[in-house]
């Protein structure tokens, strides 16, 4: 085959698209194309017959030239731009480029030239360092998170792991080959079959699954990570490739069993405090029924004439022996609301007669405070079908909170009424009257307006929490209705119960 002629060589090199510069072995450019005046900014004019030095920055010069020096006193006559780095060059308007160069050595005329091809790669390069940077903030933000990615392709096995999977299995990426078989024998023991059992069942059903898991480490360490994976199927519906990530959950684990660990401890302890309270309750309540009758024998002058002031002595032990008593009753309860001990019966309570016992119960009370309670009652609503002992319990409780917190010469309203469906008892006082952050507190058990050593108010704070666990044990609820310096009214509302259940109670 014949050369090509020189004018359509000439064509050629001008219709490259990157640069060709030719320079002779004192390293002085000879000839350029029109796309080295193009990437550079000089003309031809202005290059030829300048060292090469002019198109690179002037510190890279010197090396350069050594480079050129060696590469001619080789026995290579070809470089490939795979073989070296990107070499740094420089405009004529001084801006900075990332040069690709392929380098070749020929003898013409009997002397050694150099033909150097340059491309631009440093968009390349931006790209390149951008995907770099990119990377590792990912990878940084997997380390801080604890997080790796992992790609597993079904067809040839590959598994692809992220840095963060490597360090949380403890392996060496350059000696741990990540594959599935691998994977699973990275899986403690007893959770290995559950695992593969996830894996299966995502590949035939498609559902992304989630699962959490031990680990053994090399060093010995167990630890426990949260898994999720998805499968990602081919246009014929196989399954090609799985994605997933891998957490190390163990501090996390660790504290949450600790957190369960004492949550069993309290409940037990709970438990137990409960129980004494009952057991104590139980046994004060014998001695104290026999301080009160005997008190009420010496009032009512039944061992004997008194004194008058012995009779007001025997007037105060039973008021306060009432008044223990009562707390005692309401620890009682408080305790069978811990034990679950609390069963509700459903009788027949005639409301009149619940009105004349709270009135009796309320009499010195209300009477050393000038406190008139009056009653309003729904026509024709004689009888409850309700726990008599709760039901009680619970009006002595509001009343005796209405009480406490009503100031001297006020009033107070019982309402009783009934609907189709249910019963209403509702207290209303004109007393202090509380916020919606006091009122939430006052729900929780031996909890009070004023917690400090001296209190305005007595009691144990167990009042209105006993009112609503006894309404709630019969289908019922509490609803509070109160503003500061305004009065309190506690409503109780109780179902009435269903048709077959009155039936149970009558023929039973």
């Amino acid at each position: 085959m014949k050369p090509l002629p020189e004018s359509m060589t000439a064509r050629l090199l001008r219709a490259v698209s990157d640069a060709v510069i030719i320079i002779n072995d004192q390293s002085i450019i000879q000839d350029v194309n029109p796309a080295t005046e193009d990437l550079f900014g000089y003309s031809e004019a202005e290059l030829l017959g300048q060292p090469i030095g002019i198109l690179m920055p002037a510190k890279y010069r010197d090396s350069h030239a050594a480079h050129v020096g060696l590469f001619a006193k080789s026995d290579t006559n070809f470089v490939a731009r795979t073989m070296r780095p990107n070499v740094p060059a420089r405009t004529r308007d001084g801006r900075s480029l990332d040069l690709d160069i392929t380098i070749q050595k020929h003898i013409i005329d009997g002397k050694q030239v150099f033909t150097a091809i340059c491309r631009d790669v440093s968009e390349i390069k931006q790209r390149i360092e951008a995907l770099q940077i990119s990377e590792a903030r990912l990878a940084r933000a997997q380390r801080i998170a604890q997080l790796g990615n992992w790609e597993w392709d079904i067809r040839s096995g590959d598994l692809l792991w992220s840095v963060e999977i490597y360090r949380i299995f403890g392996r060496d990426p350059f000696f741990f080959e990540a594959t599935y078989d691998n994977f699973l024998e990275c899986i403690h023991e007893e959770d290995r079959d559950r695992v593969a059992q996830k894996v299966s069942h995502c590949l035939k059903t498609g559902e992304e699954y989630e699962i959490i898991h031990r680990i053994a480490c090399p060093s010995g360490e167990i630890k426990v990570v949260q898994e999720r994976g998805d499968v990602l199927y081919d246009e014929k519906g196989n399954p090609v490739r799985m994605d997933g990530t891998v957490q190390d959950i163990t501090p996390l684990y660790e504290r949450e069993m600790r957190i369960r660990d004492l949550a069993a401890k309290a409940e037990v302890a709970n438990a137990a405090k409960s129980q004494l309270l009952a057991i104590m309750s139980h046994e004060l309540r014998t001695p104290l029924n026999a301080i009160i009758g005997m008190s009420e024998l010496m009032q009512n002058e039944v061992l004997g004439p008194l004194d008058s002031r012995y009779i007001e002595y025997a007037h105060d032990i039973q008021e306060s022996g009432r008044q223990l008593f009562g707390h005692i009753n309401n620890i009682l309860a408080s305790s069978s609301f811990d034990l679950g001990s609390i069963r509700p019966k459903r009788l027949t309570l005639m409301v009149p007669e619940l009105i004349d016992q709270i009135i009796k119960h309320f009499a010195h009370p209300l009477a050393n405070k000038k406190i008139d309670l009056r009653v309003e009652r729904s026509d024709h609503f004689d009888e409850m079908l309700v726990d008599p002992v709760h039901t009680h319990q619970i009006l002595i409780n509001l009343i005796s909170n209405a009480i406490k917190f009503s100031e001297e010469g006020s009033t107070i309203i019982l309402r009783l009424s009934e609907t189709e469906t249910s019963y209403t008892v509702s207290v209303q006082d004109f007393g202090i009257g509380f916020s919606l952050e006091a009122l939430s507190n006052l729900l929780q058990p031996f909890t009070q307006i004023q917690m400090e050593t001296s209190r305005s108010y007595e009691g144990l704070g167990l009042g209105l929490s006993i009112v609503k666990g006894l309404a709630e044990a019969q289908g019922g609820n509490l609803d509070i209705d109160s503003e500061p310096g305004q009065g309190t009214t506690c409503t109780v509302l109780l179902p009435k119960p269903e048709t077959e259940d009155v039936e149970d109670l009558l023929f039973g």
